[in-house]
């Protein structure tokens, strides 16, 4: 997990997540308002019952990725990329809407 402290505390504050090793996945901003999907808040209790978890999705491509690493992160971190990207964009587009509601006094509503 890592995470800056804010600048302004009243602006949104993400922490960001992965759910495997940083080679393999992506990090994602996590907000401690609200609720979290509910495949980001499963853990892997059981092989048989974790079809929906996140934590168990990225664990089973970090073991194919170990297969051949020099080969396969790089097509991994390619791939990313475009996603990456989206995230980034969502992620300042949602805390400026955050921002305004907050500062419209709608807190409750982020």
């Amino acid at each position: 997990m890592v995470t800056a402290i804010p600048k302004a505390p009243s602006r949104p504050w993400p922490v960001w997540v992965s759910f495997a090793v940083p080679c393999s996945a992506v990090f994602l901003p996590v907000y401690f308002q609200g609720a979290l999907p509910a495949g980001m808040a499963r853990n892997r209790e059981h092989e048989e019952d974790a079809g929906d978890s996140l934590w168990w999705k990225y664990q089973q491509l970090e073991f194919a990725a170990a297969t051949d690493l020099a080969r396969n992160i790089p097509l991994l971190r390619e791939a990313w990329k475009a996603f990456e990207e989206d995230v980034e964009a969502q992620r300042v587009v949602t805390e400026k809407e955050a921002v305004a509601l907050n500062q419209a006094g709608n807190a409750n509503d982020f």
